[in-house]
């Protein structure tokens, strides 16, 4: 299972990195026109704005395979041993509602996207983009269902890697 998880990862990692060199690639392009040509692309702009929300459901998807999501861990400062990993996958349960909930809020934004007919840009149906939505959240559901098992075998990440600086509290 480890090395399964591993080549996902390795996946999104690699979008991740697709994403954001086009991103840098087509500002850089655009600016360029705009600047020295006094043209540009029309469709970079809306594409540029489609590609910040794969980045963030993307991101997003990183950072709960990490346990680095944003979370508010309060619970988790007064409780240690057995009771914190069971506030933690308690949490977990609670996130992986809430995702599946955006998810299936997505998937009834993707059902009226298709019954309008819209097209997004280049002439995609508008669908095929919202479909991120659902995708991504379900993705991050999926994660947080892992770490509802893993919270309960005491193998989840601590998260606290990176971030320290931002928490509350005396400095060390």
């Amino acid at each position: 299972m480890t090395a399964i998880r591993r080549g996902l990862d390795g996946i999104v990692a690699l979008l991740v990195a697709i994403v954001l060199l086009s991103m840098v690639l087509l500002s850089a392009l655009q600016i360029l026109l705009r600047n020295v040509f006094d043209t540009g692309l029309l469709w970079v702009d809306p594409l540029l704005r489609h590609f910040v929300l794969f980045i963030a459901l993307l991101g997003g998807i990183v950072a709960t395979g990490q346990k680095r999501h944003i979370q508010i861990s309060l619970l988790e400062r007064f409780v240690h041993g057995r009771a914190r990993r069971i506030v933690g996958s308690l949490a977990a349960v609670l996130s992986v509602v809430i995702c599946l909930a955006i998810a299936h809020a997505g998937l009834l934004l993707a059902r009226d996207e298709i019954s309008s007919g819209e097209r997004a840009l280049l002439g995609i149906p508008s669908w095929i983009v919202v479909l991120a939505i659902p995708a991504g959240f379900l993705a991050i559901a999926i994660r947080f269902a892992n770490l509802i098992f893993l919270e309960l075998a005491g193998e989840a990440p601590s998260g606290e890697e990176l971030g320290d600086e931002f928490r509350a509290g005396p400095a060390s």
